[in-house]
C-alpha cells in the first residue's frame, strides 16, 4: 500500500509539472504572437481623387493590428500639424483618419508642404516609425514658395530706374523670418542680398536683362526658390506709335518706341478674321508688311524676346484703320438712378452717353456681375440715351461700344455696375 501511495504522489507531481510546462508553453506562444512589430512602415504614395478627399497608401507589415499616423509641417517651423495624429488599418487611410479631417485635402490646404510617418502597433506595443514621406498638396503654388506680387514673368524697370524693385507676398505667417535675393546678368550672380521685409530694391545696376529669384528662410528651413522673373533694368516697355489710327495706307508702316537695347522684337497684327502678321526677329523699331492689307480695322502689339527665347511683356493694344475705314471712338457710358416715384417704370435701367467720333450706331451689353453671362443686349442704338426693358433683380454690369458705318467695331467702354433691387424695383449704382 505504501508503494501505491508513493506512486500516486509521483503521478500527481508529474501531471502538475506537465500542466505547468503546458501553461508556460501556451504563455510563450501568446507572447510570441503579441510581440511588438519590428519593421518600419513605408508610405508608398498619396492620391487625390477629388478636391475634398485624400488617400494615403502604405505597405502593411507583419504583426501590426493598427498603425499610428503622425503628420508635421515641413516648412519654416517644423512641428506637429494641428490635427496631425490618427490611427489607420489595412494598407491605406483617408484624410478622415486624422483629427483635422481637412489637413490633407486640396480644398482646404492647397500648396501646403507636410511630412507623414507611420508605425505598426499591436496590444504588446508599437514598432519603429517608418521613413518620412514628403507631401506637397497640389492645387496652388507651394505655400512656402515666394510669390511675386506681379503675376508677370517679365517686366521693365523703366528708363532712368537702374535698379531692381521687387515685392512679394509675405511668408511670415508660415514661419519665414528673412528672404534671400539672387539676381544674375548673363549667367553671373550680381545680387546676393537678404532682407526681412517682403520687398527689395537693389543698388544701381548697369542696364541689362536680369534674371531674379527670391526664397524665404528660417533658422530651421530654406524654402524653395521662387519662379524666375526677367527684369529689363534701365529700359521702358516698347509701345506702338504708328501708323495713323484712321485712313492708314494699305501697306502701313508699324512703328514703336525702343525697349531694351540689343533685344529683338516680335510684331503681332490681327483683325476680325484672325492673325494677319506674326513676325519675330525684328532688330529695328519699325515693320512694313510685304503685301497690302485689306481695308478694315486692325489691332497690333509688339514685344521683345531674349536670346534664350524668353518673351518680355507685350505692349498695349494699338488699333488702326486701313483704307477708307474709320476707327469708331469709345463712348463714355453714364448712369441715372431709377427711383420710386419718377417717370420711368421700376426695374428699368437708364443710360446716357456722349456721341463718339466715326460711330454709326451703338451696342449695349448687360451681364451678371460675377460671371459675365449676358442678361440683356441691344445692337442698334442710334441716339445717346436708352432705357432698358424691365430687368430681373440682381447686380449687373453694363458696357457700350460704337460701330462704324462699314461694321467697324469700336472698343467697349468702362463698365458701370448697378443693382436692380428686388424689394422696391429701384435701379441704383452698386456698391
Amino acid at each position: 500500500m505504501f508503494n501505491r501511495q508513493r506512486n500516486s504522489r509521483r503521478s500527481r507531481r508529474r501531471r502538475a509539472k506537465h500542466g505547468l510546462i503546458a501553461a508556460l508553453c501556451e504563455t510563450m506562444e501568446v507572447r510570441r504572437v503579441l510581440a511588438a512589430p519590428v519593421d518600419p512602415v513605408v508610405i508608398t504614395d498619396v492620391q487625390y481623387p477629388d478636391p475634398s478627399g485624400t488617400l494615403v497608401n502604405f505597405t502593411p507589415i507583419d504583426g501590426a493590428e493598427r498603425y499610428d499616423i503622425w503628420v508635421s509641417d515641413a516648412s519654416y517651423q517644423p512641428r506637429l500639424a494641428q490635427g496631425g495624429t490618427g490611427v489607420a488599418s489595412g494598407d491605406s487611410f483617408t484624410h478622415a483618419a486624422l483629427g483635422n479631417s481637412t489637413l490633407l485635402t486640396i480644398q482646404s490646404n492647397p500648396g501646403r508642404r507636410l511630412r507623414a510617418w507611420l508605425r505598426g502597433v499591436n496590444d504588446d506595443g508599437a514598432g519603429p516609425w517608418g521613413p518620412a514621406f514628403h507631401i506637397l498638396i497640389p492645387g496652388s503654388p507651394p505655400r512656402d514658395q515666394v510669390q511675386f506680387s506681379s503675376n508677370a514673368s517679365a517686366a521693365y524697370s523703366g528708363e532712368g530706374q537702374p535698379n531692381l524693385a521687387l515685392e512679394w507676398d509675405s511668408l511670415e505667417l508660415f514661419g519665414a523670418s528673412r528672404y534671400e535675393i539672387w539676381a544674375d546678368l548673363n549667367g553671373t550672380r550680381v545680387v546676393n542680398d537678404e532682407t526681412t521685409a517682403a520687398e527689395f530694391q537693389s543698388a544701381d545696376l548697369e542696364t541689362g536683362l536680369y534674371k531674379v529669384w527670391v526664397r524665404g528662410e528660417s533658422d530651421a528651413f530654406n524654402g524653395p526658390w521662387s519662379r524666375s522673373m526677367l527684369i529689363a533694368v534701365g529700359a521702358d516697355r516698347p509701345e506702338i506709335t504708328g501708323p495713323v489710327q484712321n485712313e492708314a495706307p494699305l501697306r502701313p508702316e508699324i512703328t514703336w518706341s525702343a525697349g531694351l537695347e540689343g533685344l529683338d522684337y516680335q510684331v503681332w497684327v490681327q483683325n476680325d478674321d484672325g492673325v494677319i502678321i506674326n513676325q519675330a526677329g525684328i532688330t529695328g523699331t519699325s515693320f512694313t508688311p510685304e503685301s497690302d492689307l485689306a481695308q478694315g480695322l486692325y489691332s497690333v502689339w509688339v514685344r521683345q524676346v531674349s536670346d534664350s527665347g524668353t518673351a518680355l511683356p507685350w505692349s498695349s493694344r494699338y488699333r488702326f484703320a486701313v483704307g477708307e475705314s474709320r476707327l469708331p471712338g469709345t463712348p463714355v457710358l453714364q448712369f441715372t438712378a431709377n427711383l420710386n416715384g419718377d417717370s420711368v417704370e421700376d426695374f428699368r435701367a437708364i443710360f446716357t452717353w456722349d456721341a463718339a467720333a466715326n460711330v454709326d450706331h451703338y451696342e449695349l451689353f448687360i451681364s451678371r456681375w460675377f460671371d459675365g453671362v449676358q442678361v440683356f443686349g441691344s445692337e442698334d442704338l442710334t441716339g445717346t440715351e436708352y432705357v432698358t426693358p424691365v430687368l430681373e433683380s440682381g447686380i449687373r454690369r453694363a458696357w457700350l461700344r460704337g460701330i462704324g458705318a462699314n461694321g467697324e467695331l469700336g472698343v467697349w467702354s468702362n463698365f458701370i455696375q448697378f443693382e436692380v433691387q428686388a424689394t422696391n424695383g429701384e435701379v441704383v449704382l452698386w456698391p
